[in-house]
Formats: C-alpha cells, sequence, structure tokens
C-alpha cells in the first residue's frame, strides 16, 4: 500500500515538474520575442487566396517543431512552428493559441516536422556566409546535407509584388503576388560556399576534384544528381569513403 502511494506521488511531482518546464519554455520564449502576443501579425496565415497569390511561409499550415536557441547546443523547445522568409523570422504557436515571433537573432536551428517520416533541418548562418558579400544578415538556410568534408544548403528567397490599379492602357496586376526562388550551395573542406545549379552535370563538375571516386560510387550505388535526395546521397558516400 505504502508503494502505491509513493507511486501516485511520484507521478504527481513528475507533472509538476513538467509544468513547470514547460511555463519556463514558454517564458523563454515570449521574452526573446520581439512583439507582444497580441502585437504580433498573423495576417499571413489568413491570406486572402483571391487577391493574394503564394506566402511567405515555408508551408500553409503549422508544423510541429523542435527550437535550438543561440545558447543552446541541442533542441530544447518543442512548440508548432512556421517560418516566414520574407522576413526571415520564426512564427510559434502555444498550446493555449497564443502566437508570437522570433527574429533570427535568437534562433540557432529549427527542425521542422513536416510529415510523421520527414523533418527538414534549418540552420541560421550570416548572409555573407554563405552566399558571399560581407552582409551579416541572419538567415534561415535548409540544410539538405552536413558532413565532416561537404555541406549543401538550400536558401528560400521570398519578394512581394503588390498590386497595381488597372490603366486605360490595359490591365495591370490586380493581385498581390509573394514569389520565390531557391538557390543551392555547396562547401567543400574548407573552401567558401559556392552556388550550385541542382543538375547532374553542374554537381560532378563542381566536385571535379573526386572524378574517379564518383565514377567509382556509381558502379554500386543509384542516385540522381538532378534531385536533392541524389546529390545528398553522393556527398554522403563521398564522405563515407574518405
Amino acid at each position: 500500500m505504502h508503494l502505491r502511494h509513493l507511486m501516485i506521488a511520484s507521478f504527481f511531482i513528475l507533472v509538476l515538474i513538467t509544468g513547470i518546464r514547460a511555463q519556463a519554455d514558454v517564458a523563454d520564449l515570449n521574452s526573446m520575442s520581439t512583439r507582444g502576443l497580441s502585437d504580433v501579425d498573423v495576417s499571413v496565415f489568413n491570406l486572402n487566396e483571391n487577391t493574394t497569390l503564394g506566402s511567405p511561409l515555408l508551408t500553409p499550415d503549422w508544423k510541429p517543431g523542435h527550437l535550438m536557441l543561440v545558447e543552446q547546443d541541442s533542441f530544447g523547445y518543442s512548440v508548432d512552428v512556421n517560418l516566414d522568409f520574407f522576413k526571415q523570422q520564426l512564427y510559434f504557436r502555444l498550446t493555449n493559441g497564443h502566437i508570437n515571433v522570433i527574429t533570427t537573432k535568437f534562433v540557432k536551428a529549427v527542425l521542422v516536422d513536416t510529415s510523421a517520416t520527414r523533418s527538414l533541418l534549418f540552420r541560421v548562418f550570416p548572409k555573407g556566409d554563405v552566399e558571399g558579400g560581407k552582409s551579416d544578415e541572419l538567415n534561415f538556410y535548409q540544410v539538405l546535407y552536413e558532413g565532416p568534408e561537404y555541406s549543401l544548403l538550400k536558401s528560400y528567397t521570398k519578394t512581394f509584388l503588390r498590386a497595381e490599379p488597372e490603366t486605360p492602357y490595359g490591365t495591370s496586376r490586380t493581385y498581390n503576388e509573394y514569389r520565390e526562388k531557391t538557390f543551392y550551395w555547396l562547401k567543400v573542406g574548407d573552401q567558401p560556399y559556392e552556388k550550385l545549379k541542382l543538375q547532374a552535370k553542374s554537381v560532378e563538375k563542381a566536385l571535379s576534384g573526386e572524378k574517379a571516386k564518383i565514377k567509382e560510387l556509381k558502379g554500386w550505388n543509384t542516385f540522381d544528381l538532378d534531385t536533392e535526395e541524389g546529390a545528398a546521397k553522393l556527398l554522403k558516400l563521398l564522405d563515407n569513403a574518405k
């Protein structure tokens, strides 16, 4: 009987500790947010399809996410998330429905569960470190592969075109539009990132120093270098062959 009481007491203590930790996590996230809960612009989640094409967001709806903030070395927060590539910021939604936003200044990485079996990893880097130049603007980059010798990133650029009124000389754009462009960036060893065209010939040219090894790997592996999965698989095979 005493054992049963002890088990019940232990259970309630665990629940209490979990609740306190969750409240602390929420407080930490909110303290890093750029606006108060009531001031966050959530209009991007309710764009009128009749007046706006596209979206600044990663996905149309919320996805389970795991955050690694700047002072952390592992993923420590699990909340619903979405990424805004137009403003380069992260939205999160608490279990009580409140929405808040964190800029890239406070984020090191985010793991987005797009399905039960697929997750996308994003890391934050200064734009100049990846794309060249001196820009210290912090942007989200999707990590398609990262290993000891090779790294492949994907960047998302969203631009916004505002609707224009009709003119007597013809129909102008009568709707708002978010346009998306994506780019790929390959890093080999200690060399800086280089923009990569995701085509087999371009990938093999960028890895010309591994021409013989790639030919050998093709002998017993299948990978389509016109796809993200194929390029990432090749880089992993090259790393494993080192």
